[in-house]
């Protein structure tokens, strides 16, 4: 596969499983507040955008350290908190939409992921 549609092909498939979960998040309701709420948008929505533009405009190296660091900041952001500690967004605390919730917490984490191998593969096969 070409390395911008790998770059393409993971930042859309992140940007799908992210909204979806954000789909949920709305219906359950849980948001996010403050500082969560600036490193959800910046890290799981802005980045991968820039980074995918970086690489549309011939920037490839520098778009694939965004979508890198986009995918280590997301996998750690979402990980911890849906995972690891205890808040309104953990799997474990969430009652309404419980299945949806769990299965779209599951899915976003591996579109970080997916972000994460994609910068990592296109950089390599340069």
């Amino acid at each position: 596969m070409e390395r911008r549609t790998l770059v393409f092909t993971a930042v859309a498939g992140h940007l799908l499983l992210t909204a979806l979960h954000g789909f949920v998040h709305v219906a359950i309701p849980v948001f996010p507040n403050g500082r969560t709420a600036v490193v959800a948008v910046v890290a799981l929505y802005v980045l991968p955008v820039v980074g995918a533009g970086l690489v549309a405009r011939s920037h490839h190296r520098v778009g694939a350290a965004v979508l890198f660091g986009a995918g280590v900041v997301s996998l750690a952001f979402e990980g911890t908190l849906h995972f690891l500690v205890g808040n309104p967004d953990h799997v474990a605390h969430v009652v309404n939409h419980q299945t949806p919730f769990k299965v779209t917490a599951v899915l976003t984490t591996a579109g970080d992921l997916l972000l994460v191998g994609a910068a990592w593969l296109s950089v390599q096969g340069s």
